[in-house]
């Protein structure tokens, strides 16, 4: 694509070389072929249903981005029906691999109920445990679900505390 080592440019090209490479089963090559599809822009809107199967393949090899991105059209209903189950079983995978975004997903359908059993002591511990990360996205939900009282009775002032924390660290919801 770049036109090194004296090789001419030539983007339709690598184009086919990273499609080949998803085809044989390049977990990173069906990433970029889904993000691809999904991205908008251009007069172009996101391809969901086209974007699907690349997904599901990267996902199946526990691509944490896949498996966030699948959730998320599974649990809006993007691509066709709504499947909660799925979705919130590949949100509780991505934590399990260590990706802390994956937690706000999986802790507000484990709060709602949505996929499953309602458990906010099981959301909460999930937040918790992803917030000691300093992540500033989860801490900004942990702020939220602790001011609301998920798991216990609404704590103004620590949810207050959680959001400051959350702002230093560059949250800007």
């Amino acid at each position: 694509e770049l036109g090194v080592f004296g090789e001419p440019q030539n983007s339709e090209a690598a184009e086919a070389w990273r499609l080949r490479a998803a085809e044989a089963g390049d977990v990173d090559q069906q990433w970029t072929q889904a993000s691809r599809l999904l991205r908008e822009g251009n007069g172009h809107a996101p391809d969901y249903r086209a974007a699907l199967p690349w997904l599901e393949k990267a996902a199946a090899q526990d691509h944490r981005e896949a498996l966030i991105r699948l959730g998320r059209i599974l649990r809006d209903g993007s691509a066709g029906p709504v499947d909660d189950t799925r979705a919130r079983a590949l949100f509780l995978r991505a934590v399990a691999l260590g990706y802390p975004n994956a937690s706000v997903y999986a802790a507000h359908m484990l709060h709602s109920g949505r996929g499953g059993p309602r458990d906010s002591q099981r959301a909460m511990e999930l937040l918790r445990q992803s917030a000691s990360d300093e992540n500033a996205w989860v801490l900004f939900h942990l702020g939220q679900a602790v001011r609301e009282g998920w798991a216990a009775a609404p704590d103004l002032d620590a949810g207050q505390k959680i959001w400051e924390r959350a702002a230093e660290l560059g949250s800007t919801n």
